[in-house]
């Protein structure tokens, strides 16, 4: 069909109008951010948006990561995260997100020696992958890249003293003040770090691994109480050895019971406010007094009764400040408020009282270690296993009938003048008994299948609610394969890796205290590894007993899922065995005394 130039030219204008069109869209598009579904980001700083989180080597560090899903669909989200250039071996947390939804979440990482190169930083690598329980997926984060990274600082001294204060508050400005400024001038008079970390609700610790890097905590606010996970982090971190100050004019007595449980026999009388008053301390079997002066704001004090508490310090006979046990860890409670430990009148910047410096001083000392298990625990775990290997008389045997049937057939050979099958016949000797070599080892090695032994030593903490575990466990396997490990009651469980570097291994934390390896490979033969866990029982530990002409008669009762047996009864005059049947109950007379060194009847 013939067509005009003035139709060629309105062709050509559409054809132009068009290209601009789709010129401008893709122009459009490039310039849009590009739609990511999920993301990632590492908070350096506390939830809240203040403070910085401190990092230390050779420790467990809480790793702080907010995951965002922008679907319409829910996801199971998993953050991996590495410490320097050592990718084999990573730390991460899986977290189920709702549509259209961000988490903060937090998991351990265990950060290495620094290197000599960079001894006050380290890189840390984080990656994002989207898991539906079969497959994982790379998420790329918004500059196109699968692996973040970010330079942390690292501080090689002394943890610093973590700190839940009060929210703020504009009517009580005064004694938050007043607290921090006792924090820090205390920890600078003692030749101590100025550092305090704070941490805000978002940020409380939910597992004892979040508290390993912090010596020292100081409580003065009740918003711990309203978290359960946080609470028994506390009691677990505290009776491992931890240092726990608690500022009871700023807290109520319930959150005292909360923290220390059964342990606490604190009684609170009232609350009182005082102008001046006569500081109190016991010191080489006297009472030294100090007047405080005329506070022009009054002084907050609570007045309590406490049997079994170590006072440092009182006020007219009631506590000003005193000492708990707690399981390894040691408790102060303060009854006085923080402002009646400065002195009167306050310059620009108050310091500490000089009982106030030496009370804070026993405070903040390094947090007790636990004692280092017994050397003769890992030939035990050996012998729970079972399996053998073959004996040096065995090998030494073989070989030596190796020698001796070589030397007879040499000599067989001589005699009748067959030298030319020397050739033959001693390989084919060597390979016999070499093969019998590889059959006896082999039926050794099998002798036992993949078994677990294990060793633990359980503590009880004050008020009978949480054993403290620590022992060995000894893993063995015919053959090196992958061998799935897991817990559900938090704790720790290290294997030992060694010939492991360069293979990709992860611990991955699914919930609070629930724990898996991923992709960990178990070398044929047995490998012994340490484990902590703290276990909270169902039924806290108690035992009634009586005495009468026979002995001792009494039951322990425990929340533990199997009997006990070989029970001992410690006494002044020494240990005796206790019979013990399945139900718990238990008997013990003269007869049963053990002699020294014996723990079995």
């Amino acid at each position: 069909m013939p067509f005009s130039v003035d139709d060629s030219f309105r062709i050509s204008r559409h054809a132009l109008w068009l290209l601009s069109l789709i010129s401008l869209q893709v122009v459009t598009s490039f310039g849009e951010e590009p739609a990511i579904p999920f993301r990632s980001s590492l908070q350096i700083g506390p939830s809240s948006g203040g403070g910085q989180y401190r990092y230390y080597p050779e420790r467990w560090n809480s790793v702080h990561v907010q995951l965002t899903n922008r679907l319409d669909r829910e996801a199971v989200l998993l953050s991996t995260a590495y410490v320097g250039d050592d990718a084999s071996m990573q730390y991460g947390r899986a977290q189920w997100l709702p549509p259209q939804s961000t988490m903060d979440i937090a998991y351990p990482v265990w950060f290495p020696a620094p290197s000599p190169s960079q001894p006050t930083a380290c890189d840390l690598h984080t990656q994002l992958l989207e898991s539906d329980g079969k497959e994982e997926l790379l998420v790329r984060d918004t500059s196109g890249k699968l692996t973040s990274s970010d330079l942390l600082q690292l501080t090689p001294d002394k943890a610093p003293t973590g700190f839940i204060g009060p929210e703020f508050d504009p009517s009580q400005a005064v004694e938050r003040n007043a607290i921090q400024q006792l924090i820090l001038s205390s920890r600078k008079l003692n030749l101590l770090p100025t550092m305090v970390h704070e941490m805000p609700n978002a940020d409380l610790p939910t597992t004892p691994e979040a508290l390993s890097q912090l010596d020292e905590l100081i409580i003065a606010s009740d918003r711990v109480c309203h978290d359960e996970a946080a609470v028994a982090a506390i009691r677990q971190w505290l009776a491992a050895g931890g240092r726990l100050w608690i500022l009871l004019d700023q807290v109520e007595a319930t959150t005292l019971e909360q923290l220390l449980g059964d342990r606490c026999d604190v009684a609170e009388i009232d609350r009182v406010e005082l102008n001046s008053f006569t500081l109190s301390e016991r010191a080489f079997n006297q009472t030294v007094s100090r007047d405080s002066g005329e506070y022009e704001q009054p002084v907050p004090f609570v007045r309590v009764d406490s049997p079994a508490a170590d006072v440092e310090f009182r006020i007219n006979g009631w506590p000003a400040a005193f000492w708990l046990d707690y399981g390894a860890g040691r408790v102060l409670v303060t009854t006085l408020g923080a402002r009646g430990w400065l002195p009167p009148q306050r310059g620009q910047e108050p310091e500490a009282i000089p009982p106030a410096v030496a009370l804070t001083g026993k405070f903040f000392g390094p947090k007790s270690r636990p004692e280092s298990l017994p050397k003769e625990l890992p030939p035990v775990v050996e012998g729970y296993i079972g399996y053998t290997i073959p004996s040096q008389g065995l090998i030494v045997g073989l070989l030596g009938g190796f020698a001796v049937v070589l030397f007879l057939t040499i000599a067989a050979l001589w005699f009748a003048r067959r030298l030319e099958w020397i050739g033959i016949v001693t390989p084919a000797l060597a390979v016999a008994f070499g093969l019998l070599l590889i059959l006896t080892g082999f039926r050794h090695q099998h002798a036992v299948g993949a078994t677990v032994g294990r060793l633990q030593i359980a503590e009880s903490v004050p008020g009978g609610e949480i054993l403290r575990v620590r022992g060995i466990t000894g893993l063995y396997v015919p053959e090196g394969r992958h061998v799935p490990l897991a817990g559900d009651e938090g704790g720790r469980f290290v294997p030992d890796m060694r010939g492991l570097e360069g293979m990709n291994r992860r611990l991955i934390w699914t919930d609070t205290g629930r724990w898996h390896w991923e992709n960990l490979y178990q070398p044929g033969g047995l490998r012994l590894a340490e484990h902590t866990a703290s276990v909270r029982l169902a039924t806290p530990l108690a035992v009634d007993a009586t005495f009468d002409h026979d002995g001792v008669q009494g039951r322990l009762r425990h929340g533990l899922q199997t009997p006990l047996e070989d029970s001992v009864l410690l006494t002044s005059n020494g240990r005796a065995g206790a019979r013990m049947n399945g139900e718990g109950q238990f008997s013990t007379t003269a007869q049963d005394f053990l002699g020294p060194g014996q723990y079995l009847a």
